[in-house]
């Protein structure tokens, strides 16, 4: 099959075209990995209000993409708004 997508193959050593498929759909998901990374570094600065936002942000763009993994990460975001909310007091 020839034609214009042909140009900008992935690996110009896969004998099929599914190759591009394949490439363009990994380059998708590490791009939706990327943004998710973005909300989990903001966690690991402390900057819960914002991780939050993000992950929450994320499930609304992408409902399919990671989605326990959001869920867990929004569940556990709020678990530690909570806990540092409630205080030294709370840990003792």
């Amino acid at each position: 099959m020839r034609g214009k997508n042909q140009k900008n193959m992935a690996d110009p050593n896969e004998p099929s075209l599914k190759g591009d498929f394949k490439a363009e759909k990994a380059k998708k998901m590490q791009a939706y990995d990327d943004e998710f990374g973005v909300s989990v570094d903001l966690v690991s600065k402390g900057k819960l209000d914002e991780a939050l936002k993000g992950f929450e942000a994320f499930k609304v763009s992408h409902p399919k993409h990671r989605v326990e993994d959001v869920d867990k990460a929004i569940e556990g975001v709020k678990a530690m708004m909570a806990e540092s909310a409630a205080g030294p007091a709370a840990k003792e």
